[in-house]
Formats: structure tokens, sequence, C-alpha cells
């Protein structure tokens, strides 16, 4: 048998300066969540579609030379042309600007709404998680005495509370804001305290805490950053429903005063003309409904990009 030598062998695979060379640069955890979110194209496109609605919401009306308050009797109930694209209402008021004045307030609500619940659901689940013991028992007793109350009747209660002592008259966007503001962290709240209550007992939270940190330190520097993705993705739900809760609230009677206008308010006034001038509703709820779709499909696009089991 002859000798075995090294040049009658040969290597398979990559070799050794092969196997070191990265195929791609790593990325951090945010970085693959933007690639993953921009490979969706049905949350770039809502995303793209909100931030026009955000530009229209603040130049729209500026754009042809009528006010939102404007009243030519002459020309109410005017179908939509060239002097009212959007045509005109019952008293002879622009659509188009109204349109986009009630988009102001209806995202002034949503977007406010989201950053309340941002702040109180975040602190106050997050104590009562963090803490626990007789603290979490009576904070977690007030969330559900909060919660048994119905909606309407806190908005009822607080207009009668603001008309009779604060002397502000009618319906007022300040209540309904005040009024959404007292329940809407709840749910926010309790998805915080159960996040918390799962990471609590982890390692670096207990290495914290042998260390000496406060409990808002680690609420804040430990704790919160390894949850923002559900805590992101519940904001981006709770803005379209706070803007379909205002144009509700609004459709009743409960919303803003006239003359300024929401999405509600317009819808309320375009229904009782909805046979004979139904453009008067139509654009209205065409702006509700487009854009409630449009925070939906990206808070899904973005609860996809976020969740880890999907990351590559």
């Amino acid at each position: 048998m002859s000798m075995l030598t090294p040049e009658m062998f040969e290597i398979v695979g990559p070799d050794q300066k092969e196997a070191e060379i990265i195929a791609r640069p790593t990325t951090t955890y945010w970085q693959d969540v933007w690639r993953r979110l921009k490979s969706n194209k049905v949350a770039m496109g809502s995303l793209i579609f909100i931030g026009l609605l955000l530009i229209m919401a603040i130049i729209g009306p500026y754009l042809n030379e009528y006010s939102y308050s404007d009243q030519v009797l002459e020309l109410k109930n005017s179908p939509p042309g060239q002097e009212y694209w959007f045509g005109s209402d019952t008293l002879g008021r622009d659509l188009f600007t109204r349109v986009w004045m009630g988009a102001r307030m209806s995202l002034a609500v949503g977007f406010t709404i989201a950053f309340i619940v941002l702040v109180i659901g975040i602190l106050y689940g997050g104590i009562a998680g963090l803490v626990g013991g007789w603290v979490d028992e009576i904070m977690m007793r007030i969330i559900e005495i909060l919660s048994g109350v119905p909606f309407v009747l806190y908005v009822i209660l607080l207009m009668v509370i603001m008309n009779d002592f604060f002397q502000m008259k009618g319906s007022s966007f300040t209540t309904i804001l005040f009024a959404m503001s007292i329940i809407y962290w709840i749910p926010m709240a309790r998805l915080v305290r159960g996040q918390i209550l799962s990471l609590k007992e982890q390692d670096y939270v207990l290495a914290a805490q042998t260390l000496g940190a406060s409990p808002m330190r680690i609420l804040l520097k430990h704790v919160i950053p390894n949850i923002m993705g559900p805590i992101l993705v519940y904001l981006t739900l709770t803005i379209p429903e706070a803007i379909f809760t205002e144009a509700w609230l609004s459709f009743l009677g409960l919303g803003v005063s006239a003359p300024f206008a929401s999405w509600g308010t317009l819808a309320s006034d375009g229904a009782k003309a909805l046979r004979s001038y139904p453009w008067q509703l139509f654009f209205p709820a065409l702006f509700i409904s487009i854009t409630i779709l449009a925070f939906n499909l990206f808070g899904d696009g973005l609860r996809d990009a976020l969740d880890p089991r999907t990351r590559k």
C-alpha cells in the first residue's frame, strides 16, 4: 500500500478564510424591524397615506379662498364642482375646507390621546407590575372601578360639570378630550403590567435591583425598552380608535361646537341631507373610513415587523 500524502486529498467546502467572510453586515434589532417594515408594501403605503393626510390637514384649509366658517347662502347645497371642490353644506360653507379643518380636529384627538395613553399607561402599569404586592392590588382595583362606568356617562357627567361650574356652554373639544383621557390609558396599563410581570424575574432586572437601582430607573432603563414592541403596536391601533370614538360622539351631538368641525360633526350634518345632497356625507365618511383603515393596516405591518419570530 502506497503512502498517503496531503496532495492526494481535496478540501470540500469553504476553507478557513472563506468561512470567516461575513456574508452581509450585522444589523441591530430596530434596523431589522425597519427593513422588514419597508418590505411590507401595504404597511408602507398606509404610512405614506398617513403622512400625506397630515400634510393636507396643515395646508388643506389654505388651498382655496374660502374659510371654514364663510357662509354663502346663495350657493348653499352646491354639488362638487369648480366653485366648491367637495360641494357646499346647507349654510353655503365650503366642504373642502371644512373636511381638512375636521382632519385637524380628528387627528389632534387621535395623537393627543395616544400620547396620554403612552405616558399614563406606561407609568401606571409599570409601577403596578414592578412594585407588586398590595400596591398592585389597589391600583388594579382602581382600574376596575374606572372600567365599570360607561364611557358615554363619563362624557355627559363631564359636560354637566363643565357647564355648571366652569361656565363652558355647549359641547366642548376639551370635554371630549378629557373624557377619553380618563379611560383610554387603562388597556395600555394592563398591557404594560402583564409584560412587566413576565420580565421582572429576568436576570438583568434582578442584577439591577442587587446593584441598588431604584424601581423607576429599572422601569425606564431596563424594562420599558424591552417591551416597546407591543407598546408601539398598541399605540398605532389607539389612534384610529380615538378618531372613531370622537367621530361617533360628534355624530351624536356630543362633539365640538359650531362653527368648528370634525369629521364626526360633518358626517352628522351630512346624514340629515343624505337623500338630497349625498356628497355632504360622502366626503367626511370617506376620510374617516380610509384613515382608520390606513392606521390599522400600518399597525398590522408594524406588529409583523416587530415580531422577533419572523426575524431572519
